[in-house]
């Protein structure tokens, strides 16, 4: 027998300004001048102010206060991307990965702390995650799958269910549309007409058959118009914002300058284009020989131009506080290197910047900073500590690989140090609590080889 019961709770929703923010948030500066181009090739209320007089004012403190808590994220529908342990975060002045790489690692993570998901069914994932292409679509039925690893086709198709809600939520769909589609029914389930748009009217919505499409979904031309400004603000394409195409080729999202004593924080936005919304187009709305629709969609492109506009705006603006919270936290690394370096968790400097961790997350994943120093990504600044004997404190783990670094770099070549040995010497000189299993699992990650493999290296003179 059903009955109606009335409950009370709290549900949060997304918004479409949030959805196009947390993208925008994502993007590596090449991949968003790229975003930009193709924005101001859809949107005729967007034009470039080759000028440089920005006609649009910045963001009203009303509309900064909104940033500001779309910045913060909401904690409940959107999983945040899953951090990787302290240890396994490594500078990346050469980076080698490519975009497909990233990505398979970022959801091999959380198909591993995914605790609904039945560990016997994790080889399934992770074969899904693995085999996974350059864009992050998957193009193999799940029949298919489930004969390869002799497992049951429901349960390839529940696991690949799971993996559709990751973050990037619509990995491992089969096309772009596929992936929309599971974005709009994820961000948007009481939206209907959106998931319809996608589903059957996607060519007809780039040629603009707008009153052909409201006719067929029952609704009206500015209902169509709100719902194609939804589908504007989701991703196509999971693999974007993850890695580099080109991983020869490093645009530093920021710069950290010093001058004098004192360091600066620039972003680079060297040949981005300044946007401003477009007077003569906007004016239509004035005009009263528009027609309704016209007017609609004008207002409907103002509305996404505005979004659109804002969240670059409020990227460059976090990435700039980020960096800065950063400097501040590790003062000592820019001052005197990377032994230096001090352990700094998200939540830090989520703290002082005043946003949620998973917008750090995405501000300083697959972003790079350049420095006096060098080249690196900004995760790298992120990690956790080894306590001191004393325990009056921590020394960041990367510190500690940069000490390993520089006593493998100075040991007697005929008589190299053991992993023991290294393991005494942290201890006495820095005080430390470390395992000897720790300063090999460190050594590995320096490349570095074992003491007998270094007995045996070349020395300079044999390889002139």
């Amino acid at each position: 027998m059903m009955k109606l019961t009335p409950r009370l709770g709290l549900q949060q929703h997304l918004t479409p300004q949030l959805i196009l923010l947390m993208r925008i948030m994502a993007l590596a500066s090449q991949e968003l001048r790229q975003e930009i181009a193709k924005a101001l090739e859809e949107n005729p209320l967007l034009e470039e102010d080759i000028a440089d007089e920005a006609t649009e004012p910045l963001p009203s403190d009303e509309d900064m206060r909104l940033l500001e808590h779309l910045s913060g994220g909401p904690a409940g529908p959107v999983r945040a991307p899953v951090e990787r342990e302290a240890d396994d975060d490594r500078p990346r002045q050469d980076p080698g990965e490519t975009v497909d790489r990233d990505l398979r690692d970022h959801l091999l993570e959380q198909l591993h702390e995914e605790e609904s998901i039945d560990p016997r069914l994790l080889p399934i994932g992770e074969w899904i995650i693995e085999n996974l292409d350059e864009r992050g679509f998957l193009d193999e039925d799940c029949l298919i799958i489930a004969l390869q690893l002799g497992a049951e086709r429901d349960e390839v198709a529940a696991v690949l269910e799971q993996i559709h809600r990751f973050d990037p939520v619509g990995a491992a769909a089969r096309d772009s549309q596929e992936c929309l589609l599971i974005q709009a029914r994820h961000y948007f389930p009481d939206r209907p007409h959106l998931a319809g748009l996608i589903e059957h009217f996607l060519p007809a919505l780039k040629e603009r058959r707008y009153p052909a499409i409201a006719r067929r979904l029952g609704i009206g031309v500015p209902d169509v118009l709100e719902e194609e400004v939804r589908l504007l603000t989701l991703n196509p394409i999971p693999a974007r914002g993850f890695g580099r195409h080109d991983a020869a080729t490093i645009a530093p999202d920021v710069h950290v300058i010093q001058v004098g004593r004192e360091i600066v924080v620039r972003v680079n936005d060297d040949g981005q284009p300044r946007l401003r919304i477009s007077r003569p187009i906007r004016k239509i709305l004035e005009d009263g020989r528009a027609t309704s629709e016209e007017r609609a969609y004008v207002r409907a492109r103002l509305t996404a131009a505005k979004w659109f506009v804002r969240a670059v705006y409020e990227r460059q603006r976090t990435i700039h506080k980020v960096t800065e919270s950063i400097v501040r936290f590790q003062h000592a690394f820019f001052e005197h290197g990377p032994e230096h370096l001090r352990p700094l968790a998200l939540r830090d400097v989520a703290d002082e910047v005043g946003v949620a961790e998973s917008t750090v997350s995405r501000v300083t994943k697959g972003k790079y900073v350049s420095t006096p120093r060098g080249v690196f990504e900004l995760k790298y600044f992120f990690g956790g500590g080894i306590g001191t004997m004393d325990g009056a404190g921590e020394i960041s783990a990367r510190s500690v690989q940069e000490t390993i670094r520089r006593i493998v770099a100075t040991e007697p070549p005929d008589r190299p140090l053991s992993d023991q040995e290294i393991t005494e010497r942290l201890n006495r000189l820095n005080g430390l609590t470390i395992a000897r299993r720790t300063v090999a699992k460190y050594r590995e990650e320096l490349g570095l080889g074992s003491s007998s493999e270094r007995r045996h290296r070349p020395r300079a003179h044999d390889r002139t």
